[in-house]
């Protein structure tokens, strides 16, 4: 409606509706998707004792679509002999104080999944950089999540996450490739945003996660730095200067 005719990298769209779509043909971008299924594995990856987890949305549209999909992956871990035996519930209707007294007083076989919370069931919104520490103060068991660099730092301890920034800056190359003039048909929509498992070094610790348990290509944030990579050169340096002697002599 404001520009007619002008071609549209899109990104950042969670539930992709291709019925959107039709009749379109100068559309391309990036869905983001999510990755709550690969977020539960993760978890009980990590906590094989977990019998509980909570997956926390709300009731905007975005919060109604999550938590459909997240209805869809419950019934389908019901019909799963060894998954039916984990406990997993969606919470999307709560107010902010109601959701950090519950979360005070979790058992610790429980763990929380964050989807999607905008607001609360009384309007409040639910901001990641003021809510979500709060929310982390008060609870007693970790928080999973899949919105990295928004999430990271403000009380999350990991998961499989997508990068906000890398996101954008992969739908920016699109968009430059299209001002070079590549026909937007010539540019496929992708599928799915990259997630990879990413983590708080502090948050691990404070909840005793075997760091063995971590997948071999993960990221973990604020990881205390080893003598060796402190001062990685001069190891290297004196290792060399040794073999190159050991030569000599020989």
């Amino acid at each position: 409606a404001l520009f007619p005719g002008k071609p549209i990298v899109f990104c950042g769209v969670n539930i992709f509706k291709p019925d959107t779509l039709i009749g379109r043909t100068n559309i391309t971008g990036i869905k983001e998707g999510m990755e709550i299924e690969g977020n539960l594995e993760l978890i009980l990856r990590l906590q094989p004792k977990t019998q509980h987890i909570v997956m926390l949305g709300d009731t905007t549209g975005l919060g109604l679509r999550m938590g459909e999909r997240a209805e869809e992956i419950k019934l389908k871990w019901q019909n799963d002999r060894v998954k039916s035996k984990i406990t997993l519930d969606l919470w999307d209707h709560f107010s902010l104080d109601e959701l950090y007294e519950k979360a005070h007083s979790m058992p610790s076989d429980s763990v929380f999944l964050m989807l999607a919370i905008h607001k609360d069931k009384l309007g409040n919104y639910f901001s990641f950089d003021a809510e979500l520490p709060v929310l982390a103060e008060n609870s007693s068991v970790p928080i999973y999540g899949m919105w990295g660099a928004l999430l990271i730092g403000n009380g999350v301890m990991g998961g499989m996450m997508n990068n906000p920034y890398q996101h954008g800056s992969a739908a920016g190359e699109m968009a430059l490739e299209v001002l070079k003039g590549v026909p937007v048909s010539e540019i496929p929509i992708q599928e799915k945003a990259q997630y990879t498992p990413f983590f708080d070094y502090k948050k691990l610790e404070k909840f005793d996660i075997d760091l063995s348990y971590l997948p071999v290509n993960s990221t973990v944030v604020d990881r205390p730095k080893t003598l060796y990579h402190q001062y990685k050169i001069i190891v290297n340096a004196t290792l060399a200067l040794l073999v190159f002697l050991m030569i000599v002599i020989s």
